[in-house]
């Protein structure tokens, strides 16, 4: 993978050192805003996470959408704990959503971490993103994020 750039920066993978400073904002193709954050766990590629004000990601979940942290998605890659990446803030991506989801409907967190839900049931709204398609076991879906996904 490689993320196209103006400013000609590429990852192919995650990094175990900082290749510019986290919290650095890019825009990539099919209109997406990316942000370079610190893995604080492991965090598997089309996960959403949660970014808090030190820029450390974490999988996305109830909790964490309740502290009002950044909401964005590990669509390009896989991130090992510790290692630093580009995650989508906005734009046209791929994101796990559970399978049987609605097309164009509101997403919520999950009780699984890092995936998010059409059924409210005991979890938190996630403002700003919908699927393009019904949400499919064991792949990610093609999600748009009009503006900054929040709780």
């Amino acid at each position: 993978m490689s993320i196209d750039s103006p400013v000609g920066i590429e990852q192919e993978d995650g990094s175990a050192v900082a290749r510019v400073a986290v919290g650095t904002i890019i825009t990539a193709s099919k209109g997406r805003e990316m942000i370079y954050v610190h893995a604080g766990e492991a965090i598997t590629k089309g996960m959403f996470v949660a970014i808090d004000e030190d820029f450390e990601a974490m999988k996305l979940t109830k909790a964490l959408a309740d502290d009002k942290h950044m909401i964005a998605c590990a669509d390009e890659l896989a991130l090992a704990d510790n290692e630093y990446g580009y995650v989508s803030r906005s734009g046209v991506f791929n994101g796990n959503v559970v399978a049987a989801a609605v097309v164009d409907t509101a997403f919520y967190t999950s009780a699984t971490a890092g995936t998010i839900d059409d059924d409210p049931t005991s979890q938190t709204l996630i403002y700003g993103i919908v699927n393009s398609a019904t949400g499919a076991t064991g792949a990610t879906t093609p999600c748009i994020a009009a503006c900054l996904m929040h709780a």
